[in-house]
């Protein structure tokens, strides 16, 4: 009986012991961690290796990164990123505004701007077959004046028949027209409809014609270092005159039907062309005899 109270005992004192040992872990603490240190900075007591904070971490520390904080948490005024919050809730924009543009201007292309909208439907079809077998950046060149300028008076577009000429560089074949035109800050381009001589110049193996324009009329969106101007839409007006130009096979008033529009105060005096596309740079030095680009 003795011996068997005495073996008890030495078991009850070698269990007490153990349970006092430092080097055995105690049962899981499942009480929440997080404190608003934590939420702002990821993994509890922000871990430097990135590992995960934590779902009960005021439900914010998940994925640390390699400077010990979490992702990032909304509303988090205490550990704002340097030079990206200037006051809570107002982003700073380091954003710069559009490129500038070689030159101050924009010189443009037309061989990818297609007929379509009012333009009649035989002459739009007969004018893109025209342009698919066109070797160069015509029938039209575009210049924009002014671009890198804040001054609208320096907003001067200039439309003539584009000459490829003989060696690098493009230039303006025949008459030319300058007209007025806007220009918001993102480089939205408007001209409003105005009287506007030149004409479209085609060349071998597409057709050789000339085709006289009246009036100008455009919309459209200027690229960050004026590579290209995205036309909404360009509305030119071909005075009835120009019915008897032999174009693709045919003539302009074949293809173009009866005349309906007003062209300076006179009804059903010319017809539409509309074209819509995108207009590219091309190299045109000295174009507008101001130095050039």
């Amino acid at each position: 009986m003795v011996g068997s109270r005495l073996t008890r005992w030495i078991l009850v004192m070698g269990l007490t012991a153990c349970s006092s040992d430092p080097r055995i872990p105690g049962p899981l603490d499942t009480t929440a961690k997080g404190s608003a240190t934590t939420a702002a900075t990821g993994g509890a007591g922000g871990n430097p290796s990135g590992s995960s904070g934590g779902a009960d971490s005021a439900g914010a520390g998940v994925g640390g990164s390699s400077s010990g904080r979490g992702g990032a948490v909304e509303g988090d005024a205490a550990t704002p990123d340097a030079g990206t919050i200037d006051a809570p809730g107002v982003i700073h924009d380091d954003s710069a505004g559009p490129a500038p543009c070689a030159g101050d201007r924009a010189a443009l292309g037309t061989n990818r701007l297609q007929a379509m909208g009012a333009t009649p439907m035989p002459f739009a079809t007969a004018y893109n077959a025209e342009l698919d077998v066109l070797h160069g950046p015509g029938p039209l060149l575009i210049v924009l004046a002014g671009v890198n300028d804040a001054s609208p008076a320096a907003w001067i577009g200039s439309f003539g028949a584009l000459d490829p000429g003989q060696g690098a560089g493009v230039g303006f074949a025949g008459q030319r027209a300058d007209v007025p035109f806007t220009m918001s800050a993102t480089r939205a381009i408007q001209i409003a409809p105005v009287d506007a001589n030149f004409e479209l110049k085609f060349a071998p193996p597409a057709s050789d014609a000339l085709v006289p324009i009246g009036s100008v009329e455009l919309s459209g969106t200027l690229s960050a270092g004026c590579g290209s101007l995205v036309v909404t839409r360009a509305k030119f007006l071909v005075p009835a005159t120009a019915g008897g130009i032999i174009f693709h096979g045919s003539t302009i008033g074949d293809l173009m039907g009866p005349a309906s529009e007003t062209y300076r105060g006179q009804a059903a005096s010319a017809w539409p062309l509309e074209v819509a596309g995108t207009a590219t740079e091309v190299y045109a030095p000295g174009v507008i005899d101001d130095g050039g680009a």
